[in-house]
């Protein structure tokens, strides 16, 4: 019999995520508490700037670009305080934010573009040019491509608080928030090509909530350094090759960072080993966070306590959420043997867009969303990750789907078939993307084609999904009987081949 672990319940508003953030009665601090700050420029908002500000964006978006509630806008930016008044600006009139990475090429901004069926588009000067080249062929109007930075809009879109009148009270456009979108968020394809994730208002309002039941731009080592030391930060969210940086780049030793209470980790799991030297050598104490796009996406994390007392694992299921753990063929586990990890709770996804059949594939009939990842809970009801079924490769905190490189292979004249998997990069939690290549007939294998393979690859891609592990050439792609490529295989045979 399956097993389930379900925390003390949570209450889990059924509101839309504007009207939580800026509407609640039980605010515990004042209009005048900063809530962004840029650390270069020192340029911060408040609480009231935000409540001003956000409802004249989203009356902007809708005036300027025309849209309406459900349209998606795309939001292809850098890390910049001036992101999120637009996103929840755009939330606060019902439009659904599509998040996208500005290191995407242009052919794949046009393909989420269309996909996402984007009516308008928030950029930065610096993805300016992509954002318009990749709009041609999607339906996306140049005039509807917003510039943030831009010297001569961005006073329009962004004025100061203080020119704009005060707000009448706004009421959300949202009216049924568990079922109306917030996000539109592409997973990285874990079983295929990238896939649009539909999170409903009330997923991200309760993984919130969820979140708070733990107690407690690019990014360059130096300037987090700085910015800690400066401003005395407690609280430091990382991903695991940044938390190898904190242990072995001198750098850290020139500033003061004792101000840090908790480092908080994620998007790959921290070896027990690591953990241990930042807090001996660094007096860093780091508790780590595991969840997933599907979740909102957040299902597991550790308390201050168990980070000390229980280093390795993610935690315990936050409220509200409930696990199961199924062997991979199919049969109940226990929870103290290794399973495929399932969950659910008031934050998993209502679906794949526009991708019903993916839909029924990862949600069961009674509402878990199967994750892929294999593992087991620890005596103290802390989850282990110890696997993964699904074929997601991991670099520095990125994302990679095999499906998409492959076929980006498999569009070579040189390629008759090939698998792409993840290799051990030395960082930990981070693997390279290698590609086996079986040959077409009469094709010459050898350094020159394999240097050829990966210019045709990297050309195509972002910087992060390049082919860093190199390309094998083999006589054969093993698979199974129903012709699925049998990754682990190839991982074992090949790991040390670098």
């Amino acid at each position: 019999m399956a097993v389930e672990n379900a925390p003390a319940d949570a209450v889990f508003p059924k509101t839309d995520l504007w009207t939580f953030l800026f509407q609640r009665p039980d605010r515990s601090f004042p209009d005048s508490q900063v809530i962004l700050t840029d650390a270069g420029t020192e340029r911060s908002y408040t609480f009231s700037d935000l409540l001003r500000l956000t409802p004249h964006i989203g009356h902007l978006l809708q005036s300027r670009c025309g849209l309406n509630k459900g349209d998606v806008l795309s939001v292809v930016t850098s890390n910049s305080i001036d992101v999120p008044p637009v996103i929840w600006g755009a939330l606060s009139v019902g439009v659904v934010v599509n998040p996208l990475n500005p290191a995407f090429t242009v052919n794949e901004l046009a393909h989420y573009f269309k996909s996402a069926g984007a009516k308008a588009v928030v950029t930065q000067k610096e993805s300016y040019a992509a954002v318009l080249e990749a709009r041609r062929g999607t339906g996306l109007r140049p005039d509807h491509i917003i510039v943030l930075d831009d010297d001569d809009t961005s006073s329009v879109w962004l004025p100061s608080s203080s020119s704009l009148p005060e707000p009448a009270p706004h009421v959300s456009a949202i009216k049924n928030p568990e079922q109306e979108l917030s996000f539109l968020v592409y997973s990285s394809g874990t079983t295929g090509l990238p896939k649009g994730v539909m999170l409903s208002h009330t997923n991200v309002v309760a993984n919130l909530i969820q979140m708070a039941s733990i107690d407690e731009g690019m990014f360059e080592l130096e300037a987090a350094c700085r910015c800690v030391h400066v401003h005395k930060i407690t609280y430091v969210y990382i991903v695991p090759p940044v938390a190898l940086q904190f242990l072995q780049n001198p750098v850290v030793e020139r500033y003061d960072l004792s101000s840090i209470r908790l480092l908080t980790s994620a998007a790959a799991p921290l070896s027990v080993e690591l953990i241990h030297a930042l807090k001996q050598r660094r007096g860093l104490i780091i508790r780590q966070l595991y969840g997933m796009s599907e979740c909102s996406p957040c299902t597991h994390g550790q308390t201050f306590a168990d980070a000390k007392k229980h280093p390795g694992s993610v935690g315990r299921p936050i409220a509200g959420v409930s696990v199961r753990f199924m062997p991979v063929d199919g049969e109940a586990s226990s929870a103290r043997r290794e399973g495929e990890l399932w969950v659910k709770g008031p934050n998993v996804f209502l679906g794949y867009y526009n991708n019903p059949q993916a839909t029924e594939e990862s949600l069961t009939s009674d509402g878990y969303y199967k994750t892929g990842d294999v593992g087991y809970e620890d005596p103290h009801g802390n989850l282990i990750i110890t696997d993964r079924i699904k074929e997601l490769i991991k670099y520095k905190g990125f994302q990679i789907a095999p499906a998409e490189l492959e076929d980006i292979l498999h569009g070579h004249p040189a390629v008759a078939d090939c698998a792409v998997v993840g290799v051990p990069e030395g960082q930990v939690g981070s693997e390279l993307p290698r590609a086996f290549v079986k040959p077409a007939d009469s094709v010459q294998e050898g350094p020159k084609l394999a240097e050829e393979l990966q210019a045709h690859v990297n050309g195509k891609v972002a910087h992060y999904k390049r082919l860093r592990g190199g390309v094998i050439f083999l006589e054969t792609i093993p698979r199974n009987p129903s012709g699925k490529i049998l990754r682990r295989e190839l991982k074992k045979s090949f790991a040390s081949k670098i």
